[in-house]
Parts: C-alpha cells; sequence; structure tokens
C-alpha cells in the first residue's frame, strides 16, 4: 500500500461468535502506521446490516451460511445498497457452489473455513485498494459530468464586448498568449470582468478541450481551500472519512482560476509556490508527491506590487503568477461602451422573456453619466432592475432613476464641479457615491440579519473586502 497510511472500515458478519472475535481481535491488535482497521463484529445479520446502512464501510467479511437468514440475500441487498464497498465471502466446508453464485452476485473474494489470518489480511488488502479506486473514479466522473454541465449551461462565453481601445488591446494580447501555457495575472476592480477575461484565456488555448475550474480564494478560509485545492485524505482530520481529491488532481491538464488571490493567507502561499515552481503536491494528511499538469490563471482587485512591499504577499509567488499581467479599466474609463454592454444586456433578457424592450436617449444619457463603482457586474444588475421596472416597451428616465436609487424610490445622477452626486428626490438630499455605498452596505447588513456572508454575495464582494470596507465607513458589527 505504500508509504501512506490507510484507514480501513471493516465490518464482520458471522453468527460463529469465535470466529468473529477472532478476527476483529487479529485487525485491531496489527493496526500499525501504515494500515489503521476500525473493525466492528456483529453476530446478528440484520444488526448487521443497520450498521452497513449507517456508515461508510470498505470492506465486508460475511459469513454466507448463516443460522438466521440467508447470507446469500444479505450478500444481494448489500451489494444493491452500496455497491462500491467490497465483500469477502467465508465459506464451510462443500458450499463450492455458493461460493462460485457469491462471485457471480459481486463477492470480491471466497475463504474456505478454516483459513489463516494473514491470508485474509492480504485478499483484505486488495480489496480495499479496489473499493477506493473505484470510489476515486466515480468522485471523478461525478465531478466532471458537473464541471461539464455547468460550462454547458455558461453556454459559449460570451466575448468581451467594447469598442474601447484598452479592451481590443487586450483582445489582442489573450490572443497571443492562449497560443503558450505561461502563468497570467489579471488585475481589475470588483466587476470589470475578470473571471470573464480568464475563460476567454482557456477556452482559446490548446486547452479548450479540458475542464475550467474556478475558485474564490478570499471566500474560502485556508483550511477549506487547502482541501479543495490539494485534497485530503481519509482520517486526515475529523470528518473525514473518505479520501477526496482535489482540484490540482482532478483539473490533470485543466485550467484553474484563482479568483481573489490577493487574499491568498500568507502561510499558504508557500504551498501554491511549490505548485507553480515544480508541479508539485500532497493531499492534506498525505505524504505521497503527486502531479499536476493544470494551468493557473489569477486575479486580484489588489495592487500586489504594494502588497509585496508591505509584505503582505510572497514576493517569489508574485513573480510566478506575473509572467503575463492583463489589466482590466474600470468601466468608467470606458464609458463609450456602457450603451453596447446595455443593449446586450437588454438583448440577453429578450431571449429569455420574448420581451422588447427600448431604451430612450435620455434614460441612457442618465446610465452613461453614472460612475458605475460596482463596473460591468453592478451595470448588469441595474439593467436587470429597470427591465422589471419597466410597465410598457419603453425605458424612461423615471425608470433609470428608479432603478439606481439604494435606498429611496428615486434617486437621479448630476454632477457638480466634475463630482458625481446622487440626488435623493424625495429627501432633497445630496450625498456621494461614497455615503451612497456607506448607506447601501449598512441597508443590507441589517436586511440579512447582520449575516456577513449573505452580506457580501449580495454586493459582489468577499468577505474579507466587505470587513474593510465597513471598517472604512465605521459601520458597526
Amino acid at each position: 500500500m505504500g508509504s501512506l497510511k490507510e484507514y480501513v472500515e471493516l465490518l464482520i458478519i458471522d453468527d460463529e461468535e469465535i470466529t468473529g472475535l477472532t478476527i476483529r481481535d487479529y485487525f485491531r491488535a496489527i493496526s500499525g502506521e501504515s494500515v489503521s482497521y476500525n473493525v466492528s463484529y456483529f453476530s446478528d445479520s440484520k444488526e448487521g446490516f443497520e450498521y452497513f446502512k449507517n456508515n461508510d464501510i470498505d470492506v465486508v467479511i460475511l459469513d454466507i451460511m448463516l443460522k438466521e437468514g440467508d447470507g446469500m440475500e444479505l450478500l444481494k441487498k448489500m451489494k444493491s445498497y452500496k455497491p462500491e464497498t467490497e465483500i469477502i465471502i467465508l465459506t464451510g466446508y462443500g458450499s463450492g457452489d455458493k461460493s462460485i453464485t457469491a462471485l457471480r452476485l459481486g463477492a470480491f473474494d471466497f475463504l474456505s473455513k478454516p483459513f489463516g489470518l494473514t491470508s485474509l489480511e492480504k485478499i483484505i488488502l486488495k480489496a480495499y485498494s479496489k473499493k477506493i479506486m473505484a470510489t476515486e473514479n466515480r468522485i471523478t466522473s461525478i465531478i466532471e459530468n458537473k464541471i461539464s454541465e455547468l460550462e454547458k449551461s455558461i453556454g459559449k462565453e460570451e466575448s468581451f464586448i467594447g469598442n474601447d481601445s484598452k479592451i481590443k488591446e487586450i483582445i489582442g494580447l489573450v490572443s497571443e498568449i492562449s497560443k503558450t501555457d505561461c502563468n497570467v495575472l489579471i488585475q481589475g476592480e470588483s466587476g470589470t470582468g475578470k473571471e470573464l477575461i480568464a475563460r476567454l484565456i482557456h477556452k482559446s488555448s490548446l486547452r479548450s478541450q479540458e475542464l475550467f475550474f474556478p475558485i474564490n480564494c478570499g471566500a474560502i478560509p485556508e483550511n477549506l481551500l487547502e482541501s479543495e485545492l490539494f485534497g485530503y485524505e481519509k482520517g486526515a482530520f475529523t470528518g473525514a472519512t473518505n479520501r477526496k481529491l482535489g482540484l490540482f488532481e482532478v483539473a490533470t491538464k485543466g485550467t484553474i482560476f484563482l479568483d481573489e488571490i490577493g487574499d491568498l493567507p500568507i502561510t499558504f502561499q508557500v504551498k501554491l509556490l511549490r505548485v507553480l515552481e515544480r508541479g508539485e503536491f500532497n493531499r492534506v494528511g498525505g505524504t505521497k508527491i503527486l502531479k499536476t499538469e493544470a494551468r493557473i490563471i489569477s486575479a486580484t482587485n489588489k495592487d500586489l506590487k504594494k502588497e509585496v512591499e508591505e509584505g503582505l504577499f510572497r514576493r517569489d509567488l508574485y513573480y510566478r503568477l506575473n509572467v503575463i499581467t492583463i489589466t482590466l479599466p474600470p468601466l468608467r474609463e470606458r464609458k463609450a461602451d456602457i450603451p453596447l454592454l446595455i443593449e446586450y444586456f437588454i438583448k440577453k433578457n429578450e431571449r429569455n422573456t420574448n420581451r422588447k424592450i427600448e431604451i430612450s436617449k435620455e434614460a441612457m444619457q442618465i446610465l452613461i453619466n453614472y460612475n458605475w463603482p460596482g463596473n460591468v457586474r453592478e451595470l448588469q444588475n441595474v439593467v436587470d432592475r429597470i427591465i422589471i421596472l419597466t410597465n410598457n416597451n419603453v425605458v424612461t428616465p423615471e425608470t433609470v432613476t428608479r432603478a439606481l436609487s439604494m435606498h429611496d424610490n428615486s434617486s437621479q445622477l448630476i454632477s457638480i464641479d466634475n463630482k458625481d452626486y446622487v440626488q435623493l428626490v424625495r429627501k432633497d438630499e445630496l450625498i456621494t457615491l461614497e455615503e451612497l455605498e456607506k448607506r447601501y452596505i449598512s441597508y443590507l447588513y441589517k436586511k440579512t440579519g447582520a449575516n456577513k456572508s449573505k452580506t457580501a454575495y449580495l454586493l459582489g464582494i468577499s468577505e474579507r473586502t466587505l470587513y474593510r470596507k465597513m471598517k472604512q465607513y465605521d459601520i458597526d458589527f
């Protein structure tokens, strides 16, 4: 089994107590550094089956000749209930035909009484290896099917929309780097489309037929992030009842997109560096060195160079990630693209609702003038809201004003000394966009019952970013 420690869940069902207890005590006694056995014994077949149903069993040792109940029927029930669990049959003298029938029904192997315990041990380890392999194959298949379904539901990913010169330059760069396997760092504010660019790189590359795995480093605690990326061994920690494959193992030659990599804990950064430098990692709780050929694309809304200078991000990891850098401009710096994006989101909604929507010039101008602190993601959210609020087929300035309002039913954007303000019409009050953001965060935080996770989700930011904003705006939490 190698140097990796294995934890085997073993169940014995045999109404001859002297046999069952002997097997149980033997495997408890030989549990050691390489293999640990958790052994349960039942002389009653009904009790044994109930235990089998409610626990994760690797290998069952079943006496086919039970005084109460039919061992063959029990074998069929077990294989029907949990086909991956391997079952070793114990047979008595003259039961050769039954042994052959048992094998046809799915038993892994059989031993005739009397038998040697070392022989039984060898069969158990072979059965355990087969069970683990079957489980891993099933998990991998499920993951791949789910990812495939997800990518199909996403559809053929939209191209990056925009005629801005910076956007055209970025699309050209994407086309160039897609021919290579270099690491790419995508920078930009939240909502600018970093994941979309990552998907475009993947779909334009030689890996396009492989899987794309996005993961938000800022939204997952460090211990869970390590498990997600590297996987873990059975028994690595409380609750680790099965081996779990990590994304680096499942992705093989696909692409892993590490979003919000600037929020990666400093203690975890060295582990990621090892993957980037050598393509090696270990499952949590494991010692076996595993290899990955997955491509890494990362993204952040932070200034990583500044984070390096402040000692918050490893310099060597930064250089590994930053082979090619793509910096996405905020929406307020490419206002000419706003009408294109609005038209796209409206058309997308029309395909889903069969509802034709037009937007007036005055309404469009309000949207162009707005500062869009949440960038394209916020624009899409507002357009969806506008369509819901539009009673007829034409979007009016009043509808846009209402959709942009965060706390009141109407608001409008005005400009004073080249600084954007939102005017809350009902209160006849002028406030800055920063104050508006503060009020919006406070509003959502109260609406969610002071739930930071839900608030961050609704805002489209990480909990860490939410915490910083609440601290910045002196919001009680």
